[in-house]
């Protein structure tokens, strides 16, 4: 299975696009047959401040339908794998060197989900930084534009460019809010919560990761509490009737179900 849906030649090393996201020069199919070969009118809020900031758009990375499964398993174009394995293809083309952060969308953990198992990193920005406007609507109310590159400070480089009010999305924050996201942003943390029972289900070696972090935490003066994490299971059937419900509520209006 090829890693784009569509692609811009000229343009390699750029910033690739999570197929959920409009382009007026390229098809937006979100990973489905209902809209196999669809041509938006307009960029996204992402994509016209990207071309601002410098970057240019490589292309169209394949993502499983309307992007709400676990590594593009379900695309109409067929799942992107690395050998016997599942991989997400915005990570596939940015471990390869094809492209040098890629734009995506996260309502179901996917994107953090392919960096951690590819080797990547993946920011997703507190929810109203990002603008959602010329976006293909998988789950409001928790949908969130997120960054993958093979560095850091290229996650942070793209997602500065990125984060902004944006008076076309009605759930973006105030621009003096945005700007507390930012990689330069003067506000440093003094407490850090750890997940007590997550932390204790985990596997030991990475048990032995998040001790290095806490030291490292400790070291610089930030105090790490452990918290009560027994609500996390219910919060998160919570979510999944939530998202099944928002998921029907937007993709009705592809086939009237």
């Amino acid at each position: 299975m090829k890693y784009y849906i569509s692609q811009n030649e000229a343009v390699q090393g750029g910033i690739v696009l999570d197929d959920v996201i409009l382009t007026k020069d390229l098809p937006t199919s979100a990973g489905s047959k209902m809209l196999d070969g669809y041509m938006s009118l307009f960029d996204a809020e992402v994509v016209n401040r990207l071309t601002a900031a410098g970057y240019a758009v490589s292309g169209k990375a394949n993502i499983g339908e309307m992007a709400i499964d676990l590594l593009g398993e379900s695309s109409y174009y067929g799942p992107v794998t690395d050998g016997d394995s599942l991989i997400g293809a915005s990570v596939a083309l940015v471990r390869e060197g094809k492209a040098y952060a890629a734009v995506g969308m996260d309502a179901n953990g996917t994107p953090r989900r392919a960096a951690a198992l590819g080797g990547g990193f993946c920011m997703k920005p507190t929810y109203g930084t990002v603008s959602r406007f010329g976006t293909v609507s998988l789950a409001c109310s928790g949908e969130t534009i997120t960054v993958t590159a093979a560095t850091l400070d290229a996650v942070k480089a793209v997602l500065d460019c990125l984060i902004g009010h944006d008076d076309k999305d009605g759930t973006s924050l105030p621009e003096e809010k945005c700007l507390l996201a930012k990689s330069g942003a003067p506000a440093t943390p003094k407490r850090v919560a750890l997940a007590k029972g997550l932390l204790e289900s985990t596997a030991p070696d990475m048990q032995e990761r998040v001790r290095f972090v806490r030291e490292t935490f400790a070291k610089n003066g930030i105090e790490v509490a452990e918290i009560d994490d027994s609500l996390l299971l219910t919060a998160k059937a919570a979510w999944n009737v939530l998202m099944s419900a928002e998921l029907c509520n937007n993709v009705s209006r592809y086939d009237g179900v």
